[in-house]
């Protein structure tokens, strides 16, 4: 559907697509989450149709205005931190 070749398509799996996702890798691989956040985007992927765009936009409007639609946004946004240990700090001379 996307005129892309098959020779250039390549199966995704979504392993980190869920809040709770992200915080059991983040621990697995020893790093504390900050923020976890649903953020949304500009339906530019609309754009093939001037009608579907335009209730695109309006549903996005929608989903950014309430709070309790974030999980409908459509990108997941984690910030992690690695853990500092005191052992690895240097102190200035």
């Amino acid at each position: 559907m996307s005129g892309t070749a098959d020779d250039d398509t390549f199966r995704a799996y979504y392993r980190a697509n869920s809040p709770r996702a992200f915080r059991r890798l983040a621990a697995a691989a020893g790093m504390n989450p900050v923020s976890i956040e649903y953020v949304s985007h500009h339906p530019v992927y609309c754009l093939f149709s001037f009608t579907v765009y335009r209730i695109a936009v309006r549903i996005e409007r929608i989903v950014r205005r309430y709070v309790i639609l974030a999980r409908l946004r459509h990108i997941l946004l984690a910030t992690f931190e690695v853990p500092v240990d005191d052992r690895d700090v240097t102190t200035p001379r």
